[in-house]
């Protein structure tokens, strides 16, 4: 809930200074005018002033968000969790024309005290208006794969090297959904594009369909992908900054992992002990 307020605010703050026909951001935006405009809006929104928030935006902005909307949302949010006050540290960067944001959010919980909460999203302005305001039901963010080799009869997996860890890191095949593109044909390029193999099949009863990863600090959510492969490992189809190795594991590979000391990523550690316990069962 706290994650949805303080979004809620860079979102409103993007929003009058983007307009809410488009989701990127003006070459020239300047990141102390959103600052600013967050702190106040956190202050207005304390003062119940609606009005307030919404009288330099567009008409575009007041047709799809009336005061009475965001008077409706705020309130029902805001009798769980307290008043904001302000707002510590932000960091925003542009990525792919997007504006990224983490941000430290002082707030009062629902006994009343003061505490900071740290937030990141990767979704825009645009995403976030019809998500956390209008109450549209949010989009994947990207899928993991948990893919078996059905001529090697071998878990697939990957080491990558990860720069927050500036190691390399047992995962699963993964990757961001682009703008358009639907769960099914993602799964198939990413896992080409970082093993080299084919898909074959889908296990479609087995798909998670929106899992979180970090709720503490971050709303991305992913859908778990089963599925069967085929071909030859390669590398030929990495993209310049991946750095990764394609390695396919047999049980007794799986079971030395995880009774080592290598770096593990979660879902990568849970589909291994998954994988020793049913073996290819958890394909079917």
């Amino acid at each position: 809930m706290k994650k949805f307020i303080k979004s809620l605010v860079i979102m409103l703050c993007l929003f009058m200074l983007t307009g809410c026909s488009a989701g990127k951001l003006s070459d020239a935006y300047n990141e102390d005018e959103v600052k600013a405009a967050a702190e106040d809006v956190i202050d207005k929104l304390n003062d119940k002033n609606y009005e307030g928030i919404l009288e330099n935006s567009s008409e575009e902005l007041k047709n799809s968000l009336p005061d009475n909307k965001l008077q409706e949302t705020w309130e029902s949010f805001s009798k769980d969790i307290g008043a904001f006050d302000s707002i510590s540290k932000e960091t925003l960067a542009e990525k792919n024309g997007y504006a990224v944001d983490i941000v430290n959010a002082k707030y009062e919980n629902k006994n009343g005290k003061e505490k900071n909460w740290t937030i990141a999203s990767r979704k825009g302005s645009e995403v976030l208006n019809e998500t956390l305001i209008q109450g549209s039901e949010d989009k994947v963010d990207a899928v993991v794969i948990l893919a078996y080799h059905k001529d090697e009869k071998k878990l697939v997996a990957i080491k990558q090297f990860r720069i927050p860890l500036n190691n390399y890191v047992y995962e699963l095949p993964a990757g961001l959904i682009d703008n358009d593109d639907d769960i099914i044909p993602t799964v198939k390029k990413e896992l080409k594009e970082e093993t080299g193999l084919d898909l074959e099949e889908v296990i479609e009863s087995k798909v998670g369909n929106k899992l979180y990863l970090s709720p503490g600090m971050t709303d991305e959510s992913v859908s778990l992908v089963y599925c069967t492969c085929s071909g030859e490992i390669s590398t030929e189809n990495l993209e310049e900054d991946e750095d990764i190795e394609t390695i396919l594991l047999s049980k007794e590979d799986a079971i030395k992992i995880l009774n080592s000391n290598e770096r593990c990523d979660i879902k990568f550690f849970m589909a291994l002990q998954s994988f020793v316990a049913m073996g290819d069962e958890i394909f079917k």
